[in-house]
């Protein structure tokens, strides 16, 4: 996610995963089963890398030590998209990351089979 993609995160890119993000967050207490593309589950994880902090804000919350992988199980699909947090991986080409995660950005809103992207937030 470093690198060569920079020029990606612009106003439209903003708009699409402030949608994704939102409609992660209005289906966690509603009707969550899965993330509908890449970039919602970037915000995923980005919410969950954010969990270890509650204990220090809620002092009586106990989280147990397995809490962050049973949730990664539950919650994902797959874990391609911890390959694109690989430094290793950065600049992969496409046509070596068939059926994983796409670094190109744009590719990050595209819905996952069977699944629908709110319209603020889907590929032209």
């Amino acid at each position: 996610m470093r690198g060569a993609i920079h020029w990606a995160y612009g106003p439209l890119f903003a708009q699409r995963f402030l949608a994704v993000v939102l409609d992660l967050g209005t289906a966690f207490p509603t009707s969550f089963q899965a993330s509908n593309c890449v970039a919602q589950e970037l915000a995923l994880r980005l919410v969950l890398d954010q969990v270890d902090l509650l204990p220090e804000l809620l002092p009586s919350l106990k989280l147990s030590q397995d809490w962050h992988d049973l949730l990664l199980g539950f919650l994902f699909e797959d874990l391609d998209q911890e390959l694109l947090y690989l430094p290793a991986l950065d600049g992969i080409s496409h046509e070596s990351s068939r059926g994983m995660a796409e670094p190109d950005v744009s590719a990050w809103f595209t819905p996952f089979m069977g699944r629908t992207l709110n319209p603020y937030a889907a590929n032209e």
